[in-house]
């Protein structure tokens, strides 16, 4: 994904610049086969509503690596 940013300089009365610079943003990982199979344990260990558990399974898509390091985290840490 590329970025464009206004970045101003040299203003004064009779003669304005700008130039435009292109960040790259590092796109986020998506979660791995290894943290999709950890939660998907995780969820039907720990989930009783079948509801509750196919909402979070059908979720686990649209995780990123850090987003599922998160829920794997809190998983662990509940009590349930």
């Amino acid at each position: 994904m590329i970025t464009n940013t206004m970045i101003a300089s040299g203003f004064d009365s009779r003669k304005s610049r700008a130039f435009l610079k292109n960040y790259t943003m590092e796109e986020e990982k998506m979660i791995s086969r290894e943290q999709r199979r950890t939660l998907t344990e995780l969820i039907m260990r720990s989930i009783e509503d079948d509801s509750e558990r196919e909402y979070r399974l059908a979720a686990l898509d649209d995780l990123t690596a850090k987003e599922a390091t998160a829920e794997i985290f809190e998983f662990e840490m509940a009590t349930w």
